[in-house]
């Protein structure tokens, strides 16, 4: 056992003390037992306290009965484990196998927490910071503790240290591209042409993060930016009107809705568009036999919709009907 010990007495001393260790078995005195700060169930004569260097350290009185002759086996004969930095008297000698009284000053017991993991040691240090440089525990510049290093070291005492950790982590999000229109006087009205495909740019938001004992406490954005422009898709709308030509319009009882052209397919709808009031109708080529000069010939009821009957023949511009 590495437990600070002091044992041995003279010849007389030994006599006196076994005659009184006989005693104490024989008429089994009342024993002070102060529960709260005893470790282990034993022999007790008592306990009690000692301010050394200015710490209060507890100090166990035991009787270890006759037969064995080690202070291992006399602890062990009464059930009293003792910790490699305590200190302990036994008298007499334990080798003479005639039992002893042993004292047992306790090294303070403090616990530290560091980052919720505790860790208990025993030590005749006097402060706190002398304790943890003792045993290396080095704090950083956010790390929090709960006691200062100057404070004095007690009985039970528990240091708590929160670890604070911080870093910074950048998130992604997209940035949705935007969809363009432009006109195309090139392309037919009506048709749509692809001019650039659209792709999301990238945003990136920056956050620092803090943890207390490696748990999260807090995120903070301290960076947004694009880091990625958008692509905007661009779509090309065509404005341009297919027209048929134009000339002078007739009018002749037929089908309503319809009229005649010499060469344009059956079924093609037209738009027709009186030059000087800028009316139009809609009619769908089904007859021919135009004879004259006229370029399209318009049932009745579409003439009359852009132009006096009476009129007879007006100026038109005969254009590809877009619904």
């Amino acid at each position: 056992m590495s437990a600070r010990s002091t044992v041995g007495l003279g010849l007389g001393a030994i006599v006196v003390l076994v005659s009184v260790l006989v005693a104490l078995r024989t008429h089994e005195p009342p024993r002070e037992v102060v529960s709260a700060v005893v470790e282990e169930p034993g022999i007790v004569l008592g306990t009690s306290t000692r301010q050394i260097e200015g710490i209060d350290h507890i100090v166990e009185h035991y009787i270890a009965p006759p037969g064995p002759k080690t202070i291992d086996e006399q602890l062990g004969a009464i059930q009293v484990e003792l910790h490699p930095e305590d200190e302990y008297t036994a008298i007499p000698d334990p080798s003479f196998g005639i039992g002893s009284k042993i004292e047992i000053v306790r090294a303070t017991r403090v616990t530290i927490t560091d980052a919720k993991q505790p860790t208990s040691y025993r030590t005749w240090l006097t402060s706190v910071g002398a304790l943890l440089e003792a045993h290396n525990v080095l704090l950083d510049s956010d790390d929090r503790i709960d006691q200062s290093p100057e404070s004095q070291l007690r009985y039970d005492l528990t240091i708590t240290i929160t670890r604070i950790g911080t870093k910074e982590v950048a998130e992604p999000e997209p940035v949705a591209f935007k969809q363009v229109t432009q006109k195309d006087t090139t392309l037919e009205k009506g048709t749509k042409k692809s001019k650039q495909v659209g792709k999301n740019g990238v945003r990136t938001k920056t956050y620092r993060i803090t943890y207390e004992d490696g748990e999260q406490v807090s995120k903070n954005l301290i960076k947004n930016e694009i880091t990625t422009d958008p692509i905007e898709d661009i779509t090309l709308e065509g404005t341009k009107i297919i027209t048929y030509g134009s000339g002078e319009a007739t009018w002749y009882a037929w089908k309503p809705g319809g009229a005649a052209h010499n060469t344009l397919p059956f079924g093609t709808k037209v738009l027709v568009v009186a030059v000087a009031s800028g009316k139009s109708t809609v009619v769908t080529i089904n007859d021919r036999g135009i004879q004259g000069s006229a370029i399209i010939d318009l049932d009745k009821a579409s003439f009359a919709a852009i132009a006096p009957l009476g009129a007879g023949r007006i100026n038109v511009r005969l254009e590809k009907f877009y619904p």
